[in-house]
């Protein structure tokens, strides 16, 4: 959903929330919305995929079925209810994102301003780099 938002929003859109929080850091990420998209589209993408498909995979696993038939069919059952939910879902957010672009990316961007990598990168941004 971020992804999205930011590849489909541009800087001028953001101007009316210009007095919010999160305003800054959005403009930030709105400049490179390519590194944001690869981010939150592929890396936190597949992470959430990775972790469904273990949460569906331990859902079989404590079943305990002892028939392998069954088994395998409760595991395809399984897989497919989570792949399902994942796409629908995922689409459902895409259209979100490309309609409230401004609101996701003022949101993130409050988020991001108080999180604690963004103290860290303040704190360390102002040291000298050794030479």
């Amino acid at each position: 959903m971020i992804a999205v938002a930011f590849t489909s929003i541009n800087k001028t859109q953001l101007e009316r929330h210009k007095d919010e929080n999160g305003y800054q850091m959005a403009v930030k990420l709105c400049e490179r919305a390519d590194k944001v998209a690869s981010f939150g589209g592929d890396v936190v993408g597949d992470i959430c995929g990775i972790l469904s498909g273990a949460g569906g995979v331990s859902l079989v696993v404590n079943m305990n079925i002892s028939d392998v038939d069954l088994s395998l069919l409760v595991t395809c059952l399984v897989s497919s209810v989570i792949a399902g939910i994942t796409i629908f879902c995922k689409a459902i957010m895409k259209t979100y994102a490309l309609q409230n672009c401004e609101q996701i990316a003022i949101v993130t961007g409050a988020y991001l301003e108080v999180s604690v990598f963004n103290k860290l990168r303040k704190k360390f941004s102002g040291r000298k780099k050794k030479k």
